[in-house]
Parts: C-alpha cells; structure tokens; sequence
C-alpha cells in the first residue's frame, strides 16, 4: 500500500512525497489509509514543539495497544530512552513499519529488527478522528 513511498526523501518539517519528516510521512500516511489526525504544521521549526503537538494528537485520536496492529502508529525513541522522538505506521502484515531517516528517506523495517525492537515506546490505534 505505501511501496511507492518507498525511496522518498527525508525532509525537515516535510509532509508530502517531495520529502517527509517522521511526523509528516505518519500524518500523509494516515490520510492515505483513511485516517486524518488533525495536527499543527511541523512548520515552525521548533522540533520539541512539533513532538509535544503530536503526542497531544495521539492522546486525542488514538487508543494506545498493547501489539501492533495494520496502520496503527508507531512510536519509538533514538537517543534518551525516556523520550519518544520517532514515529512510523505498521503495514498490513503487522510485522513491518514504514518510516523515514534522515540519512536514508523513508524505508520499510521490521519491528523485531535489532535496531527498533527494544525502541519501540507505545503503537497507538486511530479512533477518534
């Protein structure tokens, strides 16, 4: 469903196939599979802002579970386990995530990877939309 996103590039405060940020490839992705989060642009270049309006958005349209389930939210720390500063959406399969980094664009990987499974912070289910 978001192969084609596949490849496209990482762009700072991005949210549409010309490049994306974490947040605005979630955002594009939900409104893709149905689903719109309300959310303010990522566009003031405040990035703990734009984490904080997220996860207010969270709290307000989704349900946190306990196991990943097809399009839900993924989120995820990178650097201070006591801070989530990632997010992607799980694929159908329920095994995969679709995300974006910097250095590669946004990549499909598996949740159980080495490098996500102990990252991962919360998968959140949209209800509330």
């Amino acid at each position: 469903m978001f192969n084609d996103l596949v490849g496209k590039p990482f762009k700072k405060n991005g949210g549409d196939e010309a490049g994306f940020d974490c947040q605005g490839l979630v955002v594009y992705a939900l409104r893709r599979a149905g689903w719109a989060i309300p959310v303010y642009p990522s566009s003031f270049g405040d990035e703990a802002l734009m984490h904080e309006l997220m996860r207010q958005a969270l709290e307000r349209h989704c349900v946190a579970v306990a196991a990943a389930e097809a399009f839900c939210v993924v989120t995820f720390w990178k650097e201070d386990p006591q801070y989530t500063t990632h997010m992607g959406i799980v694929l159908p399969n329920g095994f995969e995530f679709l995300h974006v980094m910097e250095r590669t664009g946004v990549v499909i990987n598996r949740l159980d990877s080495l490098l996500w499974k102990n990252k991962i912070t919360g998968y959140y289910r949209v209800i509330n939309v």
